[in-house]
């Protein structure tokens, strides 16, 4: 009945060109069809919370496309209509361009379904440079700045606190605009690779002090490989403090 409803609509909007059979529709607006669109918002947006509840308070956004006519094929009946969205293939995605099946209800009893090309974007401020950031940065409070985000186009591990940054050194190169994220920065190390480090040898209440060279980077309290600048041999020990480990 819908089908018919729609092919109607077309028909009735179509401009016809002479010794042409096709026709173009044209979308038909009413307050009834834009009410429509705003119930399967509605509807949308609770099957996204539903699916995503770590989304339940940030702002979503849903939009559909060549759906126009749909709506207006909706809003043309003269009975109730509801809605609810129909479970996705498995492990599919509601999120992003998706297309979204939706069950439709006439009076309380399903009457049809539709298909609606749909747009689903979740925006959240996080962190992102605020310029261009060179790798082995340490950053400061200038570096960032907190803008709203679509987090279905970025990975999870985001920063959405400043103060969670500050004073991490930058692993890679970081455009501006670019959100931070996990993998990007490091704590910054005590211990460079290629330093010259004291190496402490403690021994119960003996502790021998040698230089050599660290091998890697290394923060406070991990373990990284030197090699004893007397003998080459390479050993494992614990950073404890700048340009300095520990053998226990």
């Amino acid at each position: 009945m819908i089908l018919r409803k729609l092919i109607a609509v077309w028909v009735a909007a179509g401009l016809f060109y002479f010794g042409m059979s096709a026709f173009f529709p044209v979308p038909v607006f009413s307050a009834s069809s834009l009410e429509i669109e705003k119930q399967i918002k509605a509807v949308v947006w609770s099957a996204v919370v539903e699916k995503y509840p770590e989304y339940k308070n940030d702002e979503i956004k849903i939009s559909f496309s060549l759906a126009d006519n749909i709506f207006s094929a909706l809003a043309d009946e003269t009975k109730e209509f509801t809605f609810k969205v129909l479970e996705l293939y498995p492990r599919g995605q509601l999120l992003g361009k998706v297309t979204v099946p939706v069950q439709v209800f006439q009076n309380g009893r399903p009457d049809t379904k539709i298909y609606l090309k749909t747009q689903v974007e979740i925006y959240r401020p996080v962190v992102v440079a605020s310029r261009m950031l060179k790798k082995q940065t340490v950053i400061e409070d200038a570096d960032l700045v907190l803008r709203r985000v679509d987090l279905v186009r970025i990975a999870k591990d985001f920063f959405t606190q400043k103060d969670e940054l500050l004073g991490c050194e930058t692993k890679t190169i970081i455009r501006s605009g670019m959100p931070l994220l996990s993998w990007m920065v490091r704590p910054v190390p005590l211990v460079y690779r290629g330093d010259i480090v004291k190496i402490k040898v403690v021994r119960g209440l003996v502790q021998v002090e040698v230089m050599g060279k660290a091998l890697s980077d290394g923060k406070l309290g991990t373990k990284i490989k030197v090699r004893r600048a007397d003998n080459k041999q390479e050993i494992a020990a614990v950073v404890v403090g700048t340009a300095e480990v520990e053998i226990n």
